[in-house]
């Protein structure tokens, strides 16, 4: 299974990345939107975590739906749900709020 990890927490990433070693994920980790278009041109990911925090994010989020449909998104966030919600519902999307539990993400793998 690979994953990209999209989130500019340090701490979380760092737990993504303990956690990606337990399941024995390919796990790949970005911290702006730049980098994670690359890796996201460059391989095939299983699935995408993606922390929304500002509107620029919502456009990552397109981006995915648009060119890596194959991909499933779990969106995590901390603002306001209602512009959260209404995004997800245009796409294939899950969502969890933050701050993002590794046991989630575990059975979310599992899936």
């Amino acid at each position: 299974m690979k994953i990209l990890v999209i989130n500019d927490n340090k701490s979380i990433l760092d737990e993504l990345k303990e956690f990606s070693l337990e399941i024995k994920a390919d796990a790949y980790f970005s911290e702006n939107r730049e980098s994670a278009i690359v890796m996201l041109d460059t391989y095939s990911f299983d699935i995408v975590v993606l922390k929304l925090k500002s509107m620029a994010d919502f456009g990552i989020l397109k981006y995915i739906n648009d060119y890596h449909q194959e991909a499933k998104v779990v969106v995590t966030a901390d603002k306001d749900l209602d512009d959260v919600i209404s995004v997800i519902q245009k796409g294939n999307y899950s969502f969890w709020h933050e701050p993002l539990r590794l046991t989630e993400l575990k059975s979310y793998c599992a899936v």
